[in-house]
């Protein structure tokens, strides 16, 4: 599996720097994807905020039980 995310990380690195090189003045929708494009691309296992889906940013990881603060009504 390591190999497939090495792989998928070497094709979006390309594909970063390609649609920058060739788009010249990026705005509007175009930078909002870049950002989002190279947070993924920056992080690590061990990272902090990390980008869990593309389509919801502010997704958290819930792996590890309740996210703390939110409270469920048993009606």
């Amino acid at each position: 599996m390591l190999r497939e995310v090495k792989k998928l990380r070497t094709w979006l690195g390309r594909v970063i720097r390609d649609v920058q090189r060739k788009a010249g003045e990026i705005t509007g929708t175009l930078k909002t994807c870049i950002e989002t494009a190279q947070r993924l691309h920056a992080q690590q296992r061990d990272s902090k905020n990390k980008l869990y889906a593309l389509h919801a940013p502010e997704v958290e990881c819930i792996a590890l039980g309740l996210v703390p603060g939110r409270r469920t009504s048993s009606a």
